[in-house]
């Protein structure tokens, strides 16, 4: 394993519901990593008429062991929306692996 893969520690969940809410989705992720990531940025998607816009989240985990442990519990979970639609996420590395600083 490169130097530069072993040391990423952030991650994007993708085809997430697009009516999944930020709380309905940290509950479930804290279920498998809680305490083991230190950021999350969530983008709800949008519903329309010509096309639905999957959720999308953002983690950036505490070590690069922690993502290997989440990816392995939590990619290909199902999502069931209200309306019993399937939906199963995908865990990847974030392209880009910065995370934001909070400012004051």
């Amino acid at each position: 394993m490169s130097k530069a893969l072993a040391e990423r520690t952030k991650v994007v969940v993708r085809n997430l519901p697009p009516t999944l809410s930020r709380e309905a989705f940290v509950s479930t992720v804290d279920k498998h990593a809680e305490g083991t990531y230190d950021w999350l940025a969530y983008y709800p998607g949008k519903v329309s008429l010509k096309r639905s816009m999957f959720s999308r989240a953002f983690l950036n985990f505490n070590s690069p062991e922690a993502v290997l442990d989440f990816k392995a519990r939590f990619d290909g979970h199902m999502f069931v929306s209200s309306r019993g639609t399937q939906y199963r996420c995908s865990v990847e590395y974030a392209p880009f692996q910065k995370v934001p600083t909070a400012h004051p």
